[in-house]
């Protein structure tokens, strides 16, 4: 999980979620399911060297990881506004000088 909130605030928002799965799945095939709150230093190196088996990024992201590493996106994720309505989306902005090319 992305953490740029910080890793306090990303366990505290995550870890029910965490819960929920290992409680909802059936152990006996092995798998668990263990938060690893990361910071945008964190990503590359554990999605490269094959550490993590799904993460939770923002969109930039996940097209690098797409990209480099192959990885595939099983969902999307949707976002509450301050008004508490429901949007998808999500923007960034490149700002550069205007002396450069």
């Amino acid at each position: 999980m992305l953490a740029h909130k910080g890793k306090e605030i990303c366990m505290s928002s995550w870890q029910p979620t965490m819960d929920y799965l290992s409680s909802h799945h059936d152990l006996s095939r092995g798998y668990t399911f263990t938060l690893v709150p990361m910071s945008f230093d964190d990503i590359d190196g554990l999605v490269r060297d094959g550490l993590i088996d799904f993460i939770i990024v923002n969109p930039s992201i996940y097209v690098e990881m797409e990209v480099k590493y192959y990885v595939s996106r099983i969902a999307t994720m949707q976002n509450l506004s301050f008004s508490g309505k429901g949007y998808t989306v999500f923007g960034g902005v490149i700002f550069t000088r205007a002396d450069r090319s």
